[in-house]
């Protein structure tokens, strides 16, 4: 398959990753307003779409590198490295913690103090490394945004809206709705430049 050919459907799975996730995204129960949230039936089918919309997005990602080629220079690269495996830590986190362990633990009073911020879990060496995720993440995505709004080879101003996946993965401690419109505005994002791949256009 030759290269303009694989950026296309890079680009297709791109535009479907930012697709899944906003339509999950919308369907996500509100876990700070409601406290029985993880015992929504959506919970499970809601983690399973956004999963694996973090795993179109690292085909797409590698796409995006290949498109943008020499325009994104160095930074590019680190950008894309460090966007693709955040995105694939995330998805792991997405698809087995937040999707699989979070509600079977909800389910037990006692196993339900983990899940508290100060509890054993998320306040000890688990939640230190989930909260270097995110900020890796966010600056991932923060870097990717720019080298994409610099290199002015795919539609500029989608590279920015790449950038509203920092304040997404922060919530909580931030308000549910920067998560669902950080999220809405990446998965816009994603999508304007996964067509812009598939057709081949700026």
């Amino acid at each position: 398959m030759k290269a303009s050919e694989t950026a296309r459907w890079c680009g297709l799975s791109l535009l479907a990753a930012g697709l899944l996730a906003i339509v999950f995204m919308l369907l996500h129960p509100n876990e700070v307003a409601d406290p029985n949230a993880l015992a929504n039936p959506l919970w499970g089918p809601v983690h399973l779409g956004l999963g694996l919309a973090f795993l179109l997005t690292m085909f797409g990602l590698i796409g995006l590198h290949s498109v943008q080629g020499g325009k994104a220079g160095m930074l590019g690269l680190l950008a894309t490295i460090l966007s693709i495996a955040s995105t694939a830590l995330l998805a792991g986190v997405i698809l087995f913690f937040e999707g699989a362990v979070m509600p079977v633990l909800a389910t037990s009073s006692a196993a339900a103090e983990l899940l508290s911020p100060s509890g054993p879990l998320l306040a000890g060496l688990a939640g230190a490394l989930l909260q270097s995720l995110f900020i890796l993440t966010a600056f991932a995505f923060l870097l990717l945004g720019y080298v994409t709004y610099r290199a002015k080879v795919l539609p500029k101003w989608a590279g920015i809206l790449l950038m509203a996946m920092a304040p997404a993965v922060f919530a909580p401690p931030l308000p549910f709705e920067a998560a669902l419109t950080g999220v809405v505005l990446f998965g816009l994002g994603c999508m304007w430049l996964g067509y812009a791949m598939w057709i081949g256009k700026k």
